[in-house]
């Protein structure tokens, strides 16, 4: 059976909802840009959350799903779904990075009991002025360019930073190739996170008493100064998930699974 289904306009997206016999709960899970929910990072949950429904959902241009990665369109598209499903309740949020986002605003529409929020990314413009700053655009310049030889113009833009300056861009982004791997218009993503970009700190004032922040020892994607000032100032759960050395939890997926588990049914952790 596919687990493709017609958004609103018609695209087809990538969401798929488990049921289990006895389900102590639900549990949707949104990845990383660009991720998929059935990767690696991921591989675990299934048998981890045997004992809950689970609420698999890749956006627009992750996993199979069609069509172009835009966060506001990614949180209307998982809300049109959500909104034809019978949930089994308790629902728990687990979102990672641009899911981390995502998941906070969707809370705006349904009830969660809890979001576990990991390495969120709190506003996009800031991720890429932080990268920027840290001189990580390599980064998101392989992810979005793979290497310079596919987009060479793009390429040397993403690498060099003036785009973010909004004069700057106009007067250049018709002179860019619109193309980029996993998106149909690479222009259209850059101008959504950079111009002027979203952010989620009102959701993460107006949901943090049923969020924990997850962070890895080292992050090159955002700042973890500022989720831990955003956590301290908002009186937000947050946790250090050692060893995991990089915005990805590399290896460290097993036990964070675990984690949650733990946190849900108010097991010491």
């Amino acid at each position: 059976m596919s687990n493709l289904h017609q958004a609103q306009d018609g695209t087809l997206v990538d969401f798929q909802h488990i049921k289990r016999q006895n389900s102590q709960g639900t549990f949707f899970l949104w990845p990383c840009g660009m991720g998929d929910i059935r990767s690696h990072l991921y591989q675990n949950y299934c048998d981890i959350l045997k004992k809950f429904d689970l609420i698999l959902y890749n956006p627009r241009s992750h996993g199979e799903s069609q069509g172009n990665y835009c966060f506001h369109q990614a949180v209307q598209d998982a809300r049109y779904f959500m909104q034809h499903l019978k949930i089994h309740p308790p629902l728990y949020g687990v979102g990672h990075s641009a899911g981390g986002a995502g998941i906070l605003r969707l809370a705006n529409s349904f009830s969660f009991q809890k979001l576990f929020l990991f390495s969120p990314i709190l506003n996009s413009r800031q991720a890429l002025e932080f990268m920027y700053r840290e001189q990580t655009q390599y980064l998101f310049t392989k992810l979005f360019c793979r290497e310079r030889s596919y987009n060479p113009k793009l390429w040397d833009v993403l690498m060099d930073g003036q785009w973010l300056d909004y004069d700057h861009w106009n007067g250049i982004k018709d002179s860019i190739e619109d193309k980029a791997p996993f998106l149909n218009s690479i222009k259209k993503s850059m101008e959504e996170i950079a111009h002027p970009g979203y952010g989620v700190y009102d959701e993460i004032v107006k949901h943090g008493s049923k969020s924990l922040i997850c962070i890895p020892e080292k992050d090159l994607w955002f700042s973890i100064e500022n989720q831990l000032q955003v956590a301290k100032k908002n009186n937000i759960t947050i946790a250090t998930v050692y060893n995991a050395k990089n915005h990805f939890f590399k290896r460290r997926w097993n036990n964070i699974w675990k984690f949650i588990t733990y946190a849900v049914n108010g097991e010491n952790v």
